[in-house]
């Protein structure tokens, strides 16, 4: 474990944490916590979290999730999150999430998805899904989707899919594009 705090009145003084423990006597095997905070009142001050999970006894399959929030009236605050969980004990398998999320009364806050998986244990055979939500009340609002497949063990062959819808004078909202 780690930690350092510097001291109050300090417009840059912080909180420090950061922890690794093994789990199950197993070395490869641990949860993994990281966390900053910087001090009261400071408009960028924010929580962060973070943490690595090795699953099953398995050093390539794990589960990552990475958050972190802007403090209270800042308009820029957001939560994000990553996580990451490789699938069958296959380290070229996995399933990839993205997400980010600006805070309330932010006219731009939005959440973002990303995600990738592996087909049949074929790492060039993946689906790729990407979408962005823009937040209420917000005239320029969106939601953009963005997909690839590589099919066949051809990493040349795909199907691309892409689309963007506004909240208002939506005249062309889709557009969609195959290979």
């Amino acid at each position: 474990s780690y930690s350092t705090v510097l001291v109050d009145d300090n417009p840059l003084c912080y909180q420090l944490s950061y922890s690794t423990v093994l789990a199950h006597d197993n070395p490869t095997r641990y949860p993994l916590s990281y966390s900053t905070v910087l001090a009261g009142d400071i408009p960028t001050r924010y929580p962060l979290s973070y943490s690595t999970v090795l699953v099953d006894d398995n050093p390539t399959c794990y589960q990552l999730s990475y958050s972190t929030v802007l403090a209270n009236d800042n308009p820029t605050r957001y939560r994000l999150s990553y996580s990451t969980v490789l699938v069958d004990d296959n380290p070229t398998c996995y399933r990839l999430s993205y997400s980010t999320v600006l805070a309330h009364d932010n006219p731009t806050r939005y959440r973002l998805s990303y995600s990738t998986v592996l087909v049949d244990d074929n790492p060039t055979c993946y689906q790729l899904s990407y979408s962005t939500v823009l937040a209420h009340d917000n005239p320029t609002r969106y939601r953009l989707s963005y997909s690839t497949v590589l099919a066949n063990d051809n990493p040349t062959r795909y199907r691309l899919s892409y689309s963007t819808a506004t909240k208002r004078q939506c005249s062309n909202p889709t557009l969609k594009f195959t290979v």
